[in-house]
C-alpha cells in the first residue's frame, strides 16, 4: 500500500478501505477550527444567514476540507474540499 500527497479519495478507499469516521473542518467566527461528523455538519453551519436558506446550507458545506479517520491504523488523512485530493497525513 502506498498513498501519496495528491492521491484521490478513490485511491485511498481502494488501498485502505472505508474509514472508521469522516470529520469535516468547520471554522468558527473566532477563527478556531472544529471537527464535525457528517450528521452534525449537515445541520450546523455556525452562520445564521446560511442556516436560514437550505440551498445556501448545501453550498456552504460542499467545499469544506474533511478527514478520513482510520482508527485501527492510527492515521487521519485530510482531503481538500475542492479537489478531493490528499493534503495532509496525521499519524497517532
Amino acid at each position: 500500500r502506498s498513498i501519496r500527497f495528491g492521491a484521490s479519495v478513490q485511491d485511498v478507499l481502494a488501498d485502505l478501505g472505508p474509514p472508521h469516521t469522516v470529520f469535516y473542518k468547520v471554522k468558527n467566527v473566532g477563527g478556531s477550527v472544529q471537527l464535525q461528523t457528517l450528521s452534525s455538519a449537515a445541520t450546523d453551519t455556525n452562520d445564521e444567514s446560511v442556516a436560514a436558506d437550505p440551498m445556501m446550507t448545501h453550498i456552504y458545506g460542499m467545499h469544506r476540507d474533511y478527514f478520513f479517520n482510520f482508527i485501527d491504523l492510527g492515521l487521519d488523512i485530510l482531503f481538500d474540499g475542492y479537489s478531493h485530493a490528499v493534503k495532509k497525513f496525521i499519524l497517532h
